[in-house]
């Protein structure tokens, strides 16, 4: 039998009503995408997702190598937050759009200034060429180095450089420094870069790092990030109770760092992951972050 025309195009236009609404059906119930870099805070992510705590119907990790990256895929829309220090928050775009979920850790020394010069030697140079991410962290951190030991801005040469290429860098005769954490910082100073900075001697920035979330994908996947903050809270505790097996869990995500340097790596941060210190709730505050609706 034959159908009328307009019956059909009538169907067809409830076929393709129902495929669109199956699409945003789809959308909604996607797993929520979360970039992250293996920095040493970030671990207890690593371990959950190596230990199969993480849902991975509702959460996806996106591995990725430095803190530009995670901010290239959240800007370009391919991931739905990221694991970052309050500077990338900025850049993205928070407070407007961004929301802190809950927060990692404090950088206490593991954001290193890595050089082959002394701190004089540099003061003394007419030209540094400087290796960082270009991300409003290392800029500014690097503003805090020049201030607080006297380098003038002028003589730096900035090159973007993500901390796994610094790792292949060798000292030369030019004048040289590198911005980066572990567990890269290892691996640099392996080749024969010394420390000359880090965020437990700079007295002019506080870094902070926290899960940082589109504010409509926060709303939407409430019980997926509440479940997510227990399963850090819980990696946390295994790498007090046990560091060993805490590491050779997620030694695969550490650059070949030694156990050793591991643990050395741990005594530069400060976990956040249980309560805020006041002077980071202060600090926080003072830059449009509210400490108050985090995940408790």
């Amino acid at each position: 039998m034959m159908i009328p025309v307009r019956n059909t195009l009538a169907l067809l236009l409830v076929l393709i009503w129902s495929l669109l609404l199956g699409g945003c059906n789809t959308k909604t119930s996607e797993r929520l995408r979360i970039a992250v870099n293996p920095w040493v805070g970030f671990t207890p992510l690593a371990y959950a997702q190596q230990k199969g705590w993480l849902d991975e119907k509702q959460i996806k990790l996106l591995w990725v190598v430095g803190l530009e990256e995670s901010i290239k895929l959240y800007r370009q829309g391919l991931a739905d937050g990221f694991a970052g220090t309050q500077y990338e928050y900025r850049a993205a775009g928070g407070p407007d759009t961004l929301r802190p979920l809950f927060f990692f850790d404090r950088s206490f020394g593991a954001d290193v200034f890595l050089s082959n010069m002394t701190l004089e030697q540099l003061r003394q140079s007419e030209r540094i060429d400087v290796y960082l991410e270009v991300t409003g962290l290392n800029n500014d951190l690097l503003q805090a180095f020049a201030s607080q030991y006297g380098l003038r801005n002028e003589t730096f040469l900035r090159h973007a450089s993500d901390p796994e290429s610094m790792s292949a860098l060798r000292p030369g005769n030019t004048p040289t420094l590198l911005i980066a954490y572990e567990p890269y910082a290892t691996a640099i100073a392996a080749h024969g870069f010394n420390t000359v900075a880090s965020t437990r001697t700079l007295t002019g920035a506080m870094v902070v790092d926290a899960l940082w979330i589109n504010a409509q994908q926060a709303d939407a996947n409430a019980q997926a990030l509440r479940v997510l903050k227990g399963v850090v809270d819980r990696a946390v505790n295994d790498l007090r109770d046990n560091p060993r097996e805490f590491y050779e869990t997620v030694r695969g995500y550490l650059k070949d760092q030694s156990f050793e340097a591991f643990e050395q790596s741990l005594g530069g941060i400060q976990w956040l992951n249980r309560e805020l210190p006041p002077e980071v709730s202060q600090f926080l505050k003072a830059r449009g972050i509210a400490p108050d609706r985090l995940i408790p």
